[in-house]
């Protein structure tokens, strides 16, 4: 019972976290484009981009964790 409720409690944090990751990146992506300016406009939100996936995929390799028997 008690590895049910930490299974649930981790995927519930997981979740929240990928949903604050992608928020952050569509609102950093905004700020990178409106707040440099030449080549840096087109390659800050590629890099807000790449770290955003990372973030994400970090995320969900937690949710996807087998748990210890």
């Amino acid at each position: 019972m008690q590895l049910r409720i930490f299974r649930l409690i981790r995927k519930v944090l997981s979740e929240i976290s990928g949903a604050l990751v992608i928020s952050g990146v569509v609102i950093g992506i905004f700020i990178a484009i409106f707040a440099n300016e030449g080549a840096m406009r087109i390659i800050a939100p590629i890099l807000v981009f790449v770290v955003g996936v990372g973030l994400y995929w970090l995320a969900w390799i937690i949710s996807a964790k087998e748990d210890r028997n």
